[in-house]
Order: structure tokens, then C-alpha cells, then sequence
């Protein structure tokens, strides 16, 4: 029930601030947005100067927990919180007063410096309200931190659409404000109460030897995530960056599913790995989540792929050039999607060197996708888009070719729990799309298609498919 209480919260928010989104766009034109995810990018970077430290805290926790060695449990909490939220204050500082220089010397304008201020200061915020909900999981709390995530979700959002309503462009960092804060109060008695400002040497120095090959994985991603609007503002231009955030919209609603479920399932294993040691039993776990994933994945994919364009078209206007992108990123984030549990494996068991190689490989995958068929085809957002989604794919048969032959196990074995259920839902889904003109109509053939799929692979996860 944890994965169904998490997924479900975690889904729920997501739509809120989804709608959110869109709401938001209608008063900011794309070339403000575009501005406001370019200084997005500088908190996405920012966040790696923790070394590894935060990297290794979230693994490491729960496998101690599941030891029964509190105390030391205990000792890493607070060194690793101590540390993360004092160097994020300090590298904040320090850049705050070079941007102020550039700013006097008026190399930059208003708008980019508040929006860079700004985002420092939520880096924090959001570091802390989300150690405060990795704790909190990882010591049995799914449930509370469920309902903090649906809380923190309603106040920020309704609170962020008066003030963008009211001062427009500024409105729009005011979201992870608010509901970082609101986090942060409903976890201080439960997990932020108990720790002390502490640092251990031999566990700090420990964390940052083996979680820097983990950092360095998650910054491969960041550059992964990041490489398709560096591409938009080397090629194109700011506007097109603020329209290619439709099809964000596309990535943020497709990955939500499995991101929530493999939060829950990575905890889970590293709990039972840390207790018996048994290798075979996270495959045997795996596989069982990621059917419910790709299930789950499925049917969001298609809801959006239908409803998307509804939402922009009446919302927000101004953005309409993003639709067939933001449908593109939604399959191939979908495919990639159904492998994600997959990859958690190499984390648990520590194969750092797995984890580097092939996040590389996903990286060059979409400089060389996305910039090829930026060259080869055409300056325009949906080749961006699709050069993304292809890597993801790419990356999803990298992933299933790695784990076949690290366990000695079949490909197939891993393609029928993922790439066969997944095709099965979306081909004919998406197909009623362009088969028949009324898009209610064929929404309404392709809702009861996928309810009849999800009943049967529903009950096919009690089935151990290996």
C-alpha cells in the first residue's frame, strides 16, 4: 500500500501543479518564461556542490536502518543535513555577491538577477523540505509524507496564481517558496527536532567517497535533462525556450509516475538488501513494481497525450507551437519510463562504474540526437523534443542490456515486463487519436482500451515473471 498511498499523493499534486502551470502561462508570454527557466538552470547546478554527501545519505539511511544500528543512523543524519545545508548557504552567498557585481556593472538585466537571487534561496529551502521527506520515508512515514505533499502542493500553488495574477513574471518563483516553507513546518517535530548541527569526520569523509560517483551519475542526468535547453538557446532564442516549456509540461506529467514509484521501491530494496544481502530478491522486487509502473505510466500517457492540447489550446494560447512537442516527450519519456526501477539497481548494489557508463551514454545520446536533428532537419522545438525522447529510448535498451548481462538473465525477460505491456496500451490508444476526428470520442475508446489492459496486467504483478 506504501507505492499506491505515495504514487497517489505524488499524482494528485502533480495535476494540481500541472494545472498550475498552465494557469500561470496565461499570464506570462514566452519570452518571460523563458527567462524564468534559464534561471532555473543555475539552482539545477548549484546543487552539486554537496559533494556527493546528500547522494550517499539517501542511500546509506535506510540500509543502516535496516542493520538496527540507530545510533549510527542517527550520527549520519546529522552530519550529512549539517553539511548539505551549510555549504548550499555558503556557495549561495558567494555567487549572490558575484551576480551583484555583474549586476552594478550592468551586464545584467533586473529580471535574470532577482530570478537568480531567488532561486538560491528555494535551492535551500527545497534541500531542506526534501531531506525532511526522504527521512521521513525512509523511517516508515509514506503516509505523512503523502499528506505533507498534497498540502504543501494546494497552499503553494493557490497562493503562487495570486501573486502571479498580481505581479506577473516575479509570481512565479514564489510557488516552490511557499510550499518549501509549508514542508518544512509540518516535518520540523518529526524528523528536523532531532538533529543536531554535527559533523562526524570519518562518516562525512566516507559519504563523499562513495557518493560522489553518485552525484556525478546525478549530475550526468541534470546535463541529460538540461542538454534540449541549451540546444533551444544556442539555436534558437529566449521565446522559443518559454514555448519549448510545454513540452516540460510533457516531461514533468510523464515522469511523475515512475519517479514516485521508484522513490518508494528504492527505499524498499536498499531495506531488504541492507537486512539479507540477497541480490535475487531485488530482481524478484523489480520486476514486480515495474509491471504496476508501466501500467501505471501507460495510461498517463495517453491521458495526456489526448488532454494536453485541450489545456494549452483554451488556457493558454500563446503556446500552442509546443503541443506536438510536448506529445512527443510524453512517448518517449514514457518508454524510458518503463525501465526507470531498472536503474535502481545499479545504485543499490553500488556498480558505480555501470551507473557512470551508461549515464554518459544517455548524455551523448541527446547532444547527438537532439543537435543532429536541430542541423540535419530543422531549427524548430519539436526536433528538440524528439531528439530527447529518442535518447531516453536509446538509453532504455542500454539499461536492459546491462542487467542481462550482469545477472546472466534473458533480455526478453525484461522486455515483457516493460516494452510488450507498454506497446500493447499505447499503440491502439494513440492510434483512436488520429482515427477518429471527435478527440472525445476516441478519448473515450482509448480510457475503456487501457482500463481493460490495466485489470489484466494489474493482476499479472503477483506473478513473478522471471
Amino acid at each position: 500500500m506504501d507505492f499506491i498511498t505515495v504514487t497517489v499523493s505524488t499524482v494528485f499534486s502533480s495535476f494540481v501543479s500541472f494545472l498550475y502551470t498552465i494557469f500561470a502561462r496565461r499570464f506570462i508570454p514566452p519570452y518571460e518564461y523563458g527567462i524564468y527557466s534559464t534561471c532555473l538552470l543555475l539552482q539545477t547546478y548549484v546543487a552539486y556542490v554537496q559533494c556527493g554527501v546528500h547522494n550517499a545519505y539517501n542511500r546509506d539511511y535506510p540500509q543502516i536502518i535496516g542493520t538496527g544500528n540507530i545510533d549510527k543512523a542517527i550520527k549520519l543524519k546529522n552530519t550529512a543535513f549539517t553539511f548539505v545545508v551549510g555549504v548550499y548557504i555558503l556557495s549561495s552567498i558567494i555567487i549572490g555577491v558575484v551576480l551583484g557585481i555583474i549586476f552594478i556593472c550592468d551586464k545584467l538585466s533586473s529580471e535574470y538577477f532577482l530570478g537568480y537571487l531567488i532561486v538560491l534561496v528555494v535551492l535551500i529551502l527545497n534541500t531542506i523540505s526534501d531531506f525532511g521527506m526522504n527521512t521521513m520515508r525512509m523511517n516508515g512515514g509514506y503516509n505523512y509524507t503523502a499528506l505533507v505533499t498534497v498540502i504543501k502542493t494546494m497552499v503553494g500553488c493557490t497562493v503562487g496564481l495570486i501573486f502571479i495574477y498580481n505581479f506577473g513574471y516575479y509570481g512565479l518563483f514564489l510557488l516552490p517558496v511557499i510550499s518549501a516553507l509549508v514542508a518544512i513546518s509540518l516535518y520540523y517535530k518529526r524528523v528536523y527536532k532531532g538533529i543536531y548541527f554535527t559533523i562526524e569526520r570519518n562518516i562525512l569523509r566516507n559519504s563523499m567517497i562513495t557518493g560522489l560517483p553518485l552525484m556525478i551519475g546525478s549530475l550526468i542526468w541534470t546535463a541529460v535533462a538540461s542538454v534540449d535547453k541549451f540546444v533551444i538557446l544556442g539555436f534558437m532564442n529566449t521565446e522559443a525556450l518559454g514555448v519549448y516549456s510545454v513540452a516540460q509540461l510533457g516531461f514533468s506529467l510523464m515522469v511523475l509516475i515512475p519517479q514516485s514509484i521508484s522513490q518508494v521501491f528504492y527505499i524498499k530494496i536498499s531495506t531488504a538488501y541492507g537486512k539479507s544481502g540477497n541480490k535475487s530478491e531485488l530482481i524478484y522486487l523489480c520486476n514486480r513494481y515495474t509491471l504496476i509502473n508501466v501500467v501505471c505510466t501507460g495510461a498517463v500517457c495517453v491521458i495526456g497525450y489526448y488532454m494536453l492540447p485541450v489545456f494549452v489550446r483554451i488556457v493558454m494560447p500563446n503556446y500552442v507551437d509546443g503541443i506536438g512537442a510536448a506529445q512527443i516527450m510524453l512517448v518517449g519519456i514514457c518508454i524510458y519510463g518503463s525501465t526507470m526501477l531498472y536503474g535502481n539497481i545499479f545504485s543499490v548494489l553500488r556498480m558505480n562504474k555501470d551507473l557512470l557508463w551508461t549515464s554518459w551514454i544517455l548524455c551523448a545520446f541527446n547532444v547527438v540526437f537532439s543537435i543532429g536533428l536541430v542541423l540535419i532537419v530543422g531549427k524548430h522545438i519539436d526536433n528538440v523534443a524528439l531528439g530527447t525522447s529518442a535518447s531516453y529510448a536509446a538509453y532504455s535498451v542500454v539499461i536492459i542490456f546491462t542487467l542481462s548481462h550482469k545477472f546472466g538473465i534473458k533480455s526478453m525477460n525484461f522486455v515483457k515486463t516493460t516494452w510488450i505491456p507498454l506497446a500493447i496500451m499505447l499503440i491502439p490508444s494513440i492510434a483512436f487519436y488520429y482515427l477518429i476526428d471527435k478527440i472525445y470520442i476516441s478519448l473515450v475508446y482509448a480510457l475503456v482500451y487501457i482500463s481493460l489492459v490495466t485489470i489484466v496486467y494489474w493482476r499479472k504483478t503477483k506473478i513473478d515473471t522471471i
